[in-house]
């Protein structure tokens, strides 16, 4: 960076310098605000300025895109910094290279030399601009061009590659920079933006201004190839199945519900989970399939909640509990090597890592809460009356001074409070759950009359994983329908809902088959550090 002029970093004295040099030209006719309203709000009078001048100056705004001189390279910048390893003040006079990017500072040292940082696909690098440089030399249409150009704008810069005596590896122009978009607003590279609702609800600047958010965004794509490249190489076949379908199952949640006029205002729900799909698909022949896709559920909006997010379901005929616990060990670990420089153990905090070398951690449920509550839990089996199960675990839990969950009062609603208080805040290292009582699992096979063959993946005190071996014996998932009938009657909205499509699929065979769904949002949260799932997402909810 041109050392008489203060490098980007030092905010103090570099905005105080920018404002005198970059902003001068244009009157001011209000303050900006960025921090407190929910908009970025510009209130100076840029657009108007910019378009007369860029009528006094016979300018294209927008003009349409054509490729550069062939002698300059189209070059990436960091292509650029790899490849030229040069000393203070070399330059490569015959290394002729295009760089194309946003203007994110510019800085007037004098009438005949500006220098520019250009950022593109997140990286930036510097433009020197002098005028003793260029080929053709016109001085009033430097100064034109020039006094025009500010932070924001798009811009195409011709010259050879070099050092500048304090080293910045720069591209020297011998060109005239030519514009190729126009920014009509200020974007605030130095000020940032604060407020986390104005940030959201402008995540293109977000985006912009912030390093953290974009990175975020391309972990999150790094992530999803780790994903997609370990089913691939494993011999599984990636599928699409519906979004809006007339009938629900595969989770316990309540739906999105719209209307269709072309289908006589038949109900259509946005899924909230393609799992008896996926076991139809597995039922038709294909043994190994997964989906990574989006999932609707209407419910809250919290740091690791919301309506719309990315699922990961993978379904696997002749595989039992066993083969997919082990395939969740692998799969997860491998990732967070991947992104951790080989390491499996994941630092969180000063105070906390998360070691994800194999085995992970195991808990049963039904022992666990057995021995806890000093209870034996065989009545979740051998009683029949759903209302006799709900006022044992009701006493069992008023018994323990542990509060209860709010109504509607289920089994499994109550067995979950259990475990959110008892089990859960034990789970900070990756844990398996397992042993779920079966009242607990109407889609997952028994492995006894009490305990489902099903587990749960918690990491960091969250749910990570959901899983079991399917129940393909189609009068048992009948029968497990009407008891989730049951307490659908009893004002649990987010009961299964019987759906007797998929229980007539199940009487052309289906093969013992495991199946395994994790959320790719909560995921992600956690291997960037971010402190909301809202981070990982490119356009969030916002209330």
């Amino acid at each position: 960076m041109y050392k008489a002029k203060t490098a980007i970093t030092r905010y103090g004295t570099f905005q105080q310098y920018f404002i005198k040099n970059t902003l001068s030209k244009i009157k001011l006719s209000g303050v900006l605000s960025y921090s407190t309203n929910t908009n970025v709000v510009d209130k100076r009078q840029l657009k108007e300025q910019r378009v007369k001048e860029i009528s006094d100056l016979g300018l294209d705004p927008y003009p349409i895109y054509t490729v550069p001189q062939t002698n300059y390279k189209i070059s990436t910048i960091d292509h650029l910094k790899e490849t030229f390893v040069l000393k203070d003040g070399e330059k490569l006079l015959q290394e002729f290279v295009a760089i194309e990017g946003r203007i994110i500072s510019k800085r007037t040292s004098s009438k005949k030399l500006i220098f520019y940082t250009i950022l593109k696909n997140g990286k930036h690098i510097q433009v020197v601009c002098n005028y003793s440089n260029l080929i053709d030399k016109d001085l009033e249409s430097f100064k034109k061009i020039h006094n025009f150009l500010q932070t924001g704008d798009i811009v195409r810069s011709l010259g050879y590659i070099g050092k500048t005596n304090t080293g910045e590896l720069s591209i020297f122009a011998d060109q005239i920079p030519t514009l190729l978009s126009t920014c009509h607003r200020t974007i605030p590279f130095l000020s940032k933006i604060e407020n986390i609702e104005t940030r959201f609800r402008n995540r293109h600047v977000d985006f912009l201004v912030n390093e953290n958010a974009r990175n975020t965004i391309i972990t999150r794509a790094r992530i999803l190839k780790l994903i997609r490249k370990y089913f691939d190489d494993n011999g599984f076949i990636e599928v699409e199945t519906p979004v809006l379908w007339p009938s629900l199952g595969g989770a316990l949640a309540k739906p999105f519900v719209t209307k269709s006029s072309s289908l006589g205002d038949t109900d259509l729900f946005l899924r909230i989970s393609p799992e008896l799909f996926l076991k139809q698909l597995v039922i038709g022949g294909i043994d190994r399939i997964y989906e990574i896709g989006k999932v609707f559920r209407n419910e809250g909006i919290d740091k690791s909640h919301s309506p719309e997010f990315t699922s990961c379901e993978f379904y696997q005929a002749y595989a039992n509990f066993d083969d997919i616990i082990n395939t969740t060990e692998t799969l997860l670990s491998t990732i967070v090597a991947d992104l951790n420089n080989g390491s499996k153990i994941l630092k969180v905090d000063d105070n906390k890592t998360l070691d994800f070398t194999p085995p992970f951690n195991r808990i049963n449920i039904t022992e666990y809460l057995s021995k806890k509550l000093d209870t034996n839990l065989e009545f979740l089996h051998t009683e029949t009356n759903t209302e006799n199960i709900v006022e044992k675990l009701i006493e069992i839990t008023l018994k323990n001074n542990i509060n209860l969950s709010t109504k509607p009062y289920t089994p499994t609603r109550l067995l979950d409070n259990l475990i959110s208080n008892l089990i859960e805040p034990l789970c900070i290292q990756p844990t398996f759950l397992l042993g779920h009582p079966i009242l607990m699992s109407p889609l997952s096979k028994a492995k006894s009359k009490l305990e489902s063959a099903r587990f749960e993946l918690f990491i960091d005190c969250s749910e990570y994983v959901n899983a079991y071996e399917e129940l393909n014996d189609p009068d048992e998932q009948r029968s497990r329908f009407k008891l989730q009938l049951a307490d659908r009657n009893s004002g649990d909205v987010e009961s299964l809902v019987p759906n007797n499509d998929f229980c007539e699929a199940l009487e052309y065979g289906l093969p013992p088959t495991s199946g395994w769904g994790m959320g790719v949002d909560r995921l992600v949260t956690l291997l960037t550090n971010s402190k909301s799932i809202r981070e990982v997402i490119s356009f969030p909810i916002v209330k």
